[in-house]
């Protein structure tokens, strides 16, 4: 599942703005379809996930929590780091390099420019990251810094804290954290407060909530607007993670499993790679591809369709050469996975 989300992140991120394909009424349709309907329940699925893992196994307690925070700096805030650097160089090689400077759109240059160094290190890891696809590795290392709090709420209040959360990231959707804390405690709930209800039930309960996302999105899609009342968004997308989960438990068997040396294997072990390096890189590949068929309907959609594939097939022979030749290098841009 985390290797079906990084897709559509990526399908995000490939998208054409409206004034490259304002009119285009096929480009647009497919694009929010992808993108902003089925593409916006990835990042909450990453932070519940997340959640999850963290809280899933604490034998000792708070001193559990407190051991899987200093694991997290390997994990996460290391590869962070490295991930910015990365996007900072590699935009600054690209617009300085004659011909290839409108492969990227990233206003690096202008930004440093007379710059103070404090301004520019909060810009290059912070405010947000120029490397606008890691604000979500910077909110979740902020919320795991303190879950050792969380911890102690999820544990005393339950689900009231998720409640408690949907009210504040609602409330102040712009403040960094808040929307990632939400689905992360949901994430610690589901795995400290376990759900035991008939499985039966849970599917049913999941099929109606797939068809009931489906419904809302097709209302979007006829109405040309998606939702941006915070009340309302997060309750839908909680129902398509609901309604997604059931399609993954009725497509995937209870016994499946990515050891034995599958293609899916290999491909999934780079989820992470591809997540953290997929820009300004993928930027390239999607105009690439528009400079070589055309700047057309069949040219934009052909090359948000392919880019995100495209991508994903540079992304793991590239992250598999890394990982080859130069081992330790890899584990410690992707912290040791």
């Amino acid at each position: 599942m985390s290797f079906v989300s990084i897709i559509l992140v990526l399908y995000i991120h490939s998208g054409f703005h409206d004034f490259e394909i304002g009119g285009m009424v096929l480009n647009e349709s497919i694009q929010y379809i992808i993108s902003d309907i089925i593409g916006r329940c990835a990042v909450p699925l990453f932070y519940c996930i997340s959640g999850y893992l963290f809280f899933v196994k604490v034998p000792q307690g708070i001193h559990s929590i407190f051991l899987k925070i200093k694991k997290r700096i390997r994990t996460l805030v290391i590869p962070y780091f490295i991930a910015c650097s990365f996007y900072v160089v590699l935009v600054y090689l690209i617009a300085n390099i004659p011909y290839t400077d409108k492969f990227t759109n990233s206003p690096l240059l202008s930004i440093f420019e007379n710059q103070h160094t404090t301004t520019i290190f909060t810009q290059t890891y912070w405010d947000p990251p120029l490397a606008f696809q890691l604000w979500f590795l910077r909110d979740l290392i902020l919320v795991v810094l303190f879950s050792p709090l969380w911890y102690l709420l999820i544990k005393r209040i339950k689900w009231g804290f998720t409640l408690f959360t949907f009210i504040i990231s609602c409330s102040f959707p712009e403040v960094f954290g808040t929307y990632a804390l939400l689905w992360f405690s949901i994430g610690g709930n589901l795995a400290m407060h376990p759900i035991s209800t008939n499985r039966n039930f849970k599917q049913r309960i999941g099929i109606v909530c797939l068809i009931a996302y489906i419904i809302i999105g097709c209302y979007e899609l006829y109405n040309h607007t998606s939702i941006q009342m915070e009340w309302i968004k997060s309750p839908v997308i909680a129902i398509g993670l609901m309604g997604s989960w059931t399609l993954y438990d009725r497509i995937v068997k209870s016994d499946f499993t990515l050891k034995g040396g599958t293609l899916l294997e290999k491909v999934c072990h780079f989820t992470f790679f591809i997540y953290l390096f997929h820009e300004p890189t993928i930027n390239i590949v999607r105009k690439l591809i528009v400079v070589i068929i055309g700047k057309d309907s069949v040219g934009y959609l052909t090359s948000y369709l392919l880019s995100p594939w495209m991508f994903i097939i540079c992304g793991v022979i590239i992250g598999n050469y890394f990982m080859k030749y130069f081992p330790k290098a890899y584990r410690i841009c992707v912290g040791d996975r």
